[in-house]
């Protein structure tokens, strides 16, 4: 139960206070004794303090609420705004968030002008290296393409993939595996290879398909690169 300083803050809050709602957020997000931590009531309650004019409230929201918490609302179009503003105010994350958030909605909920809106911020995000930015923007090149690989979305998987981001190193991996370049194909392979042993070792568990094609796919690259180095 609530010590009487939070009924307080809730009974305010709910009156429509706009500090106490921001205050209760931050309650929410954080956890207490006897408040448990629940993100989805502190999206809610910051919420509801950034309508009612609290520059505090919404800064908070970009910075702390990750999308996976936006989706559960029933208006992420509406809660984009705050991460628009707060990526003004020069969070980058929110930016990448808002992208996320408006290149995720319907295209009927999302008209052309917002989604070309929502690129530009992602684009600023991914040039200030930030790398999911990259790999999602990436993404988008290749879906406006048709999943035709054009420079602009190669270089943004290549610098994804470089910064560490797996899917992209995934990307790059198939397609040297396609055009028989296995010396590329080992540059990203062999780190994932190598993590991947260890990895079964320590959980001694057993590889799934995927990961079975990753270590035979190393294994098959290697030996073609040494072979082609025998006959040199």
């Amino acid at each position: 139960m609530a010590n009487r300083d939070e009924l307080a803050v809730i009974r305010n809050a709910r009156a429509g206070d706009a500090s106490a709602q921001l205050a209760l957020g931050k309650l929410y997000l954080k956890g207490s004794a006897s408040l448990a931590q629940n993100p989805v009531t502190a999206l809610h309650w910051l919420d509801r303090a950034a309508q009612n004019g609290l520059d505090a409230a919404w800064l908070l929201i970009g910075e702390t609420i990750p999308v996976e918490v936006v989706w559960q609302s029933e208006a992420p179009q509406q809660l984009a705004q705050w991460y628009l503003l707060a990526w003004q105010a020069g969070v980058k994350s929110a930016g990448l968030i808002y992208a996320r958030i408006m290149l995720g909605l319907d295209p009927d909920l999302a008209g052309s002008a917002q989604r070309q809106q929502a690129l530009a911020v992602l684009q600023d995000v991914a040039q200030a290296g930030v790398a999911p930015a990259q790999w999602l923007l990436a993404q988008q090149s290749l879906l406006a393409t048709g999943g035709e690989s054009e420079e602009s979305s190669q270089l943004w998987i290549r610098r994804a993939a470089e910064a560490g981001v797996e899917q992209a190193q995934q990307a790059l991996m198939q397609q040297a595996w396609e055009q028989q370049d296995y010396v590329a194909y080992l540059r990203w392979s062999v780190p994932l290879a190598h993590h991947l042993v260890r990895q079964l070792q320590r959980t001694n568990c057993s590889a799934d398909d995927a990961q079975l094609t990753l270590l035979m796919r190393s294994a098959q690259a290697l030996a073609r690169v040494e072979s082609g180095m025998l006959e040199q």
